[in-house]
């Protein structure tokens, strides 16, 4: 069973669930799929804005100098 399996599970059963989303985003990461892991993390955030691990994935996934403004805020 490949290890994004139980996060596409939720997502299937179309549970707007952003701790799957964010999940995906971690695995896309580790398998170096950047532009997919991106677009999991920008929905996990639309669903869960004030969620601390996703904020902080978030602020982690960019560019150097918006990270240092995000920070800074």
């Amino acid at each position: 069973m490949p290890a994004q399996d139980p996060f596409r599970k939720v997502l299937l059963v179309k549970l707007a669930e952003p701790r799957a989303y964010l999940g995906l985003a971690k695995l896309y990461w580790v398998t170096v799929n950047n532009r997919s892991a991106k677009a999991m993390l920008d929905i996990a955030r639309q669903l869960s804005p004030d969620d601390p691990d996703i904020h902080a994935d978030g602020v982690g996934a960019l560019r150097e100098k918006d990270r240092l403004a995000e920070i800074q805020e």
